[in-house]
């Protein structure tokens, strides 16, 4: 009645989100206005609906979240404070471009998600799309590369279903990144799983890398083959840069993760560390409250509390035929 704004607190049946839930409510009475954050459309985008859509239920209560089409290039990017631009499969027309770098210019933050090659589940199969992708950063120092990025060492073992018995293998497409320590971003995770992520080609030294491979690291240019029963080429291994973040002059932030399923609904459902990293960067991004290491900390606090060690290690959810079946992705954590 005295016209003060109010959040309503639900009845508590699960605990386990109080710290995060009461924080966020705190914020809301002391904000005027959600910031808001686009998912780009109009060039065969991902969507936040549908492929990202376990990732919207965690952002939906803290950010004003919504699709922008960049079909029309006069549309006014200015209102966001963070475009999302989650590998588009057709080209950008010039006036796009020149639209999105005008956002940019202005201070704008742009997360862009990118897969320079296609992977079929399916058949399996692993193809070179018609149109380029991972050009949208060339001007600033950054493309990505087409390859296949795999590390021998730190990956994520799959089992597989031989028709006789089950047997595991390290599946090194799954490669287990490593945080840069020298990032300036908060709260990112020390690792993340990639599936068949790319490599980056910086020419830009202002670039900082936020994840790479290990050592260990190398990458598949032709004759694609995601076979987990193949023989890796162990030479010529080294660190691999698959994320990279760039601070321009006018005061935004540009990251570019070389994966557009890192928080796929498959991968972000059952995969702690990756969910984490997508609330940490949108919340870096947006410069909204930071809020995701206390959710980050009740995710990883609950999601494994009754489990033994090797139980950490499996997760069961994504699956695909090679002639074998690969069952899970293991070692989520």
């Amino acid at each position: 009645e005295d016209g003060s704004k109010q959040e309503q607190i639900n009845f508590v049946q699960d605990i386990s989100n109080l710290e995060y839930d009461l924080t966020s409510l705190i914020n809301k009475v002391k904000s005027n206005e959600l910031q808001k954050v686009a998912f780009t459309s109009g060039y065969g985008e991902k969507s936040i609906y549908s492929d990202y859509s376990t990732l919207r239920g965690v952002l939906a209560n803290d950010y004003d979240d919504s699709t922008v089409s960049l079909e029309k290039p006069t549309q006014d990017l200015s209102q966001y404070k963070l475009l999302v631009i989650a590998d588009p499969s057709d080209k950008y027309s010039k006036e796009t471009l020149n639209n999105i770098k005008e956002y940019i210019k202005n201070g704008g933050n742009v997360l862009y998600l990118v897969s320079t090659i296609d992977v079929n589940t399916q058949i399996p199969s692993a193809t070179v799309p018609k149109v380029e992708r991972g050009q949208l950063f060339k001007d600033y120092g950054l493309t990505v590369n087409t390859d296949l990025v795999y590390d021998i060492k730190s990956n994520s073992p799959v089992t597989i279903n031989t028709g006789t018995r089950m047997v595991l293998f390290p599946y090194p497409f799954w490669a287990r990144v490593i945080r840069n320590k020298d990032s300036t971003l908060q709260n990112l995770p020390e690792t993340i799983i990639v599936p068949w992520a790319n490599s980056l080609n910086i020419t830009n030294n202002k670039w900082k890398i936020l994840y790479a491979t290990s050592q260990f690291g190398a990458s598949q240019t032709e004759n694609y083959d995601i076979s987990p029963q193949q023989k890796f080429n162990n030479s010529n291994l080294s660190s691999l840069p698959v994320a990279a973040l760039l601070e321009t002059g006018s005061g935004g932030k540009l990251v570019v993760i070389a994966d557009a399923n890192v928080f796929s609904n498959e991968f972000a459902s059952n995969l702690q560390s990756n969910m984490l990293l997508g609330l940490s960067l949108i919340e870096n991004l947006a410069q909204g409250k930071n809020f995701s290491e206390i959710r980050a900390k009740n995710l990883l606090q609950t999601q494994f509390a009754l489990t033994s060690e090797s139980q950490k290690m499996s997760v069961k959810y994504f699956s695909f035929a090679i002639s074998l079946m690969l069952l899970g992705i293991l070692g989520a954590t």
